[in-house]
């Protein structure tokens, strides 16, 4: 293969380069400047649902189904709906069901209960080991330099902190 056509990536600076040339043939336009092309340094078109193909996809979220959180000021009192709510909540903790924690997390999640409703959806165990673990790669995280993290700093720095 002809490997002219590569360029090998040393450097956060090479990386963003590579970034910024990304194009999608599917797309492309010609080289004529609109609008478009001024939104940002990568230029890479990604599809995304029009309004009622989210409307169908967040039926749970419409103005039928009560939120916590956000129908506190209805005309349903907030006590009945966010009790009825926790008693639910407390009742799903038990079960230890995940799907039925999925389930129930869509209309809110009250804060006594976050923690607990996602360790379960996300089936995770808060073992001593586990929270050992998790410190030891906290630490690591923060020794070692990223290459994102000089990526943001380039794309800082080339446009005046704005990403």
């Amino acid at each position: 293969p002809d490997l002219s056509l590569f360029r090998p990536v040393y450097a956060p600076k090479d990386f963003l380069e590579v970034l910024i040339n990304l194009r999608n043939p599917n797309y492309e336009n010609g080289d004529s400047l609109s609008f478009r092309t001024h939104l940002g340094l990568i230029q890479v078109p990604l599809k995304v649902k029009d309004i009622p193909e989210l409307k169908e996809c967040f039926v749970e979220l419409g103005l039928t189904t009560g939120q916590l959180g956000i129908d506190d000021s209805t005309q349903v009192p907030p006590e009945l709906f966010e009790n009825e709510h926790v008693r639910i909540g407390q009742k799903v903790l038990v079960q230890q069901d995940s799907a039925a924690a999925q389930q129930y997390i869509r209309q809110g999640s009250p804060t006594a209960l976050r923690a607990e409703l996602w360790a379960l959806i996300l089936n995770i165990s808060s073992q001593p080991e586990d929270i050992l673990y998790y410190e030891q790669l906290k630490t690591n995280v923060i020794q070692h330099d990223l290459l994102v993290d000089s990526l943001i700093y380039k794309v800082s720095k080339s446009t005046h902190g704005f990403p």
